[in-house]
């Protein structure tokens, strides 16, 4: 095992995303519950990862809807910016979790190509605008880094007719862009997890003020 390379800011668990960034490539509607404004991850254990992202506008407002994080546990290469129209520069991964507003979801191993296995929906917690899933770390089996080095990424689709892995115009948005963060031990206040409205609403009015994310 090794460590993965650690970017900027990946000492937090929470990362910010601006409002109303949509991709330029993107073709589907600019609605809000496709525009990621936090993401989080966070060990709630040596061997669990929690994933969470809250969006500008409650889940499930957009029929359609799709939920991506992409994992890159080692092996991970930014397979997105070699599709026409190339996106996702510098966004590595080599397995994903794609989550819906139904309350269901899957893992995919690209390594692996196995079929995609279904998570337990009890895993998959909404509420509002913040979608998260909590994944053990024997679904996510290391290609080289240590399971708390591992990157992730999200990024939401419109995907109608379902996630065409090959249409990039599906991807609204990418959090954080350019880049994965790691995950960081925190200490969950209750069931459940953070705040998110919280959070968002106060790094909204810090941004207003200030011109700059944080909390």
């Amino acid at each position: 095992m090794h460590h993965a390379p650690h970017a900027p800011g990946h000492g937090i668990p929470i990362r910010f995303d601006p409002v109303g960034d949509f991709l330029s490539t993107y073709t589907g509607p600019a609605s809000g519950d496709l525009d990621v404004v936090v993401t989080g991850a966070f060990l709630s254990g040596p061997d669990a990862v929690i994933l969470s992202g809250t969006h500008a506008a409650p889940i499930g407002a957009t029929a359609g809807a799709a939920y991506v994080w992409g994992i890159d546990r080692g092996a991970g290469t930014d397979l997105l910016a070699g599709l026409e129209p190339s996106v996702g520069e510098g966004v590595a991964f080599d397995s994903v979790v794609v989550l819906l507003p139904d309350g269901t979801g899957s893992f995919i191993d690209l390594v692996a190509g196995t079929p995609p296995q279904a998570l337990d929906p009890a895993s998959i917690s909404i509420s509002g605008p913040t979608i998260s899933v909590a994944l053990p770390a024997s679904l996510l089996p290391s290609q080289g880094f240590d399971f708390a080095d591992y990157g992730y990424n999200l990024w939401p689709r419109f995907a109608p007719d379902g996630v065409d892995p090959g249409d990039n115009t599906q991807i609204s948005d990418f959090a954080p862009d350019a880049s994965t963060f790691t995950a960081r031990p925190y200490a969950l206040p209750e069931p459940g997890g953070v705040d998110w409205d919280a959070c968002a609403g106060q790094a909204g009015a810090n941004l207003a003020e200030a011109g700059g994310w944080y909390l």
